[in-house]
This record gives structure tokens, C-alpha cells and sequence, in this order.
């Protein structure tokens, strides 16, 4: 089990989605694993840079990959849309597709396309950090009946990210069992929750949150797992306007995986993190074991 790797935390989780990012660190440190930050990381183009810009995009990628190929690690990326461009990024170096950036190559491409771009979830549901995990519970989740949410950009494309299968991915479920939660089967798990659409198109962005949240209840869920920053806040601070497309009031907790991982380990910090939340999750937690 490798237990030290690169760290690219990226713009959203050293900013509105922190709590992500602390308790990421948190657990990560806790199970023995090392994360040690690109000394000098930048935004990796976000949702909008490869459509504007995408010269600039795929620059500003290769130069986060550079970092990390100086280090000599494999790089966590967190937030599934870095992830995802980082990926992206990696694959065009390996298919030789930099003739757009072919003056700003900041290392020799053999080099750049030999960075193994990781998410966390790749880590923690191996079968050997899963059994470390489970060694570590202290207040296992069980009363938890959740769905992991994993958003588009985690899976797509499958040439660039290969993180899982692509229609039913498994791994956040996996880690959902090591804690003693119950992880349901649904049919939402990679479906779009709208993304930035919640401020260009809202009524869009609203139709897709409120299809994913009915799709939760559907399912019997008591709480929703998530990995990205994004989706974390659309399916968390949009309840009010879907619960009014709707008809019925929805009020389902939303939860980082690392966030329910520290509620497990019963991490001091894990309170602070959730009292972030738009959608409070403390009912469920004090239904099930009585966290104030």
C-alpha cells in the first residue's frame, strides 16, 4: 500500500468547498497517507477555460502536471473537475495531441504523460486500504442508508479519466460498506446535476437537481455521498427550489465520502465541517447516535 503521494487540492477546496479539502486531509492522515501539495499550483481551467480558452487550459494543466512530475509521485486530485482536466490533459500528452501548446511543453512529454493522476477514491477502495479503513471505525454508519452520487465528469470520457465503469461505478459504495453504511442501489449515480448551468440556466440546472434528489428518496436514502465541490453544493443549497418544483418538501443530508469517513474514525473536526452545510445533516446524525 503506497502511502505517499502529490497533492493538487485545486481552487474549489481552498475555497467554498474546504470543508471537502479538510476533512480529505484529515482522513487521509489518519489511515498513514501522506499528501504533500505541488509547491506552486494553479486553477486547472475549471468548466469554462477548455471552452473559452483552450490553449490556455490545457497550458495551465500541463503545468500542475509538470509539478508533480518533479516530485516524482502520483498526483490525488479531488475535485472531479480537476481531475477530470487533468486527465484530459495527461491523455493528450500521451496520444502526442500538444500541437496547441507545443512552445509551452514545461517538461519533455514523455515525462509529463508518465504522471499517474490518481482521485482519491482509487486509493481507498482497494481491497487493502479498504481493510485498514474498517480497522479504524470507531462509530460505524450503520442507520446511514445513502447513494453515491458521483456526478458526469468523474466517469467521461472513459478514454481520458478511466475511473470505473462508466455507467454504475462502484467504488464510493464500496467505501460506503467499509464504514457500516448501507449503499443502495439507484440509477442517478453519474447523471448531471446542472453544474454552473444553476446560474446561466437555473430552471435547467433545477429540473436536473430536483430529478437526482427524487431519485434519492425513490430509492429509500437517508443521506446522499458526493465527490465533487460542485455537485456538493447544487444538490445541498438548491433543497428549497426543488423541494417548491416538486410540490414536497425534500431535505436529504449531503455528504463528502471523507466527511462521512471522519463521522466513522469520530474525528473531533467533523462537526465543524458540517455545520457548513446548507441542508443540515445533524437530525439524521442525532436519529442515528445522538452527535449534537
Amino acid at each position: 500500500m503506497r502511502t505517499d503521494y502529490a497533492y493538487y487540492p485545486g481552487c474549489s477546496l481552498r475555497g467554498t468547498g474546504s470543508e471537502f479539502a479538510e476533512s480529505m486531509e484529515a482522513v487521509f492522515k489518519h489511515l498513514g497517507i501522506k499528501l504533500e501539495e505541488l509547491p506552486d499550483w494553479n486553477c486547472c481551467g475549471a468548466t469554462s477555460g477548455h471552452a473559452t480558452a483552450p490553449r490556455a487550459a490545457l497550458a495551465l494543466d500541463l503545468r500542475n502536471l509538470a509539478q508533480a512530475a518533479e516530485m516524482n509521485k502520483p498526483v490525488v486530485v479531488p475535485c472531479a473537475a480537476c481531475y477530470h482536466n487533468m486527465r484530459a490533459a495527461r491523455l493528450a500528452v500521451e496520444k502526442g495531441d500538444t500541437e496547441l501548446v507545443k512552445d509551452a511543453l514545461p517538461l519533455p512529454a514523455e515525462r509529463l504523460a508518465a504522471v499517474e493522476v490518481v482521485h482519491p477514491l482509487e486509493i481507498l477502495a482497494t481491497p487493502e486500504t479498504l481493510a485498514l479503513i474498517k480497522s479504524k471505525v470507531v462509530e460505524p454508519l450503520a442507520g446511514f442508508r445513502a447513494v453515491s452520487y458521483y456526478g458526469c465528469l468523474l466517469s467521461r470520457p472513459a478514454e481520458a479519466v478511466k475511473f470505473d465503469d462508466t455507467e454504475n461505478p462502484v467504488l464510493m459504495d464500496r467505501l460506503l460498506r467499509a464504514l457500516g453504511a448501507e449503499a443502495l442501489d439507484w440509477s442517478y449515480k453519474v447523471d448531471c446535476c446542472g453544474g454552473n448551468l444553476v446560474l446561466s440556466a437555473p430552471s435547467v440546472a433545477i429540473d436536473l437537481i430536483s430529478k437526482i434528489l427524487t431519485g434519492a428518496e425513490d430509492a429509500g436514502a437517508n443521506s446522499v455521498a458526493v465527490a465533487c465541490p460542485l455537485c456538493h453544493a447544487n444538490l445541498d443549497m438548491r433543497q428549497f427550489e426543488a423541494s417548491r418544483r416538486l410540490r414536497h418538501k425534500v431535505e436529504v443530508p449531503v455528504f463528502y465520502f471523507s466527511e462521512l469517513m471522519a463521522i466513522a474514525f469520530d474525528l473531533p473536526q467533523a462537526e465543524k465541517w458540517l455545520k457548513k452545510h446548507i441542508t443540515t445533516p445533524f437530525p439524521l446524525i442525532d436519529a442515528i447516535f445522538g452527535m449534537d
